[in-house]
């Protein structure tokens, strides 16, 4: 940006900024938070998604976002009624402030309380979650909303109001969420309560339906006996046709090679709905 970050707003763009956070977690007993003194807040849930949409920008419509925000609340056992305040991702860029509010729309609706720290703390890049985690968790314990500054106005299919002052509004909620997204289309979605939460859900059975492996011992995860004989012949396009090597790098190659295998074996063709579980 020309200008200081300003989420939500104009100019459209991000700062890069850098820092780091640290979290110390404690295992609560299964009883509950008796004998657990000093804790800051409770960590409830967690989700994570991939849009495999684009190597840089989200998901237009921000499906990443919300399928991630979703499955934290469900892990959390929370309702979206239930949360107060949202930290959000909110880079500042064209690209990325519309669709993660179009997503976060559509789990909360649009008069969630929402802003974004990297207009203060700018964009650290692998460090931007734990910072803004640390800022969701202090915000939480002195009961305000963290401002969203240099907000002017909105852009299209922006907030109306993304806490727009200089300082925090105070404001009693117990439950907050805090959001990131990153290149490559994943996003991870974490809740946090001022409540001990304990819900035991069932545990879900994992059945591993397909295999993929490519190295020195061969093109199949049936080869993973060591050879001493030579390295097979591998050429990335025999698993996809459409990949075109003068763009990958030989470990791109490999791993791609291997998803592709891993996919035929459990004989899946990812589209549609099955495509953004996978």
């Amino acid at each position: 940006s020309p200008a200081p970050c300003a989420p939500f707003s104009t100019p459209a763009g991000t700062t890069l900024g850098e820092g780091a956070a640290l979290f110390l977690l404690e295992r609560a007993a299964p009883s509950g938070p008796s004998g657990v003194e000093g804790v800051h807040v409770w960590f409830r849930g967690g989700g994570l998604s991939a849009d495999g949409y684009h190597p840089t920008s989200p998901h237009p419509r921000g499906d990443g976002v919300e399928r991630a925000v979703r499955a934290a609340l469900g892990e959390a056992g929370l309702k979206p009624a239930d949360i107060g305040y949202v930290n959000a991702h909110g880079t500042g860029t064209q690209a990325n402030d519309p669709a993660e509010w179009q997503g976060l729309c559509r789990v909360f609706g649009n008069g969630i309380a929402v802003s974004a720290s990297k207009s203060f703390l700018g964009h650290a890049q692998g460090a931007a979650g734990a910072l803004e985690a640390a800022v969701t968790v202090l915000a939480m314990r002195h009961q305000v909303l963290p401002p969203t500054l240099h907000f002017v106005g909105p852009r299209p299919r922006c907030p109306a109001d993304p806490v727009a002052d200089s300082a925090p509004r105070p404001a009693a909620y117990r439950h907050a969420v805090c959001t990131n997204s990153a290149f490559g289309g994943a996003n991870a979605a974490a809740v946090f309560s001022l409540d001990a939460g304990f819900t035991q859900g069932a545990c879900r059975e994992v059945w591993i339906t397909g295999a993929g492996a490519i190295g020195p011992f061969g093109l199949d995860a049936e080869d993973l006996e060591p050879s001493s004989g030579p390295a097979p012949t591998f050429r990335v396009r025999d698993f996809v046709r459409t990949a075109d090597p003068r763009t990958l790098y030989r470990s791109s190659e490999l791993l791609l090679a291997a998803v592709a295998g891993a996919l035929r074996a459990a004989d899946l063709q990812p589209r549609g709905s099955s495509r953004e579980r996978t």
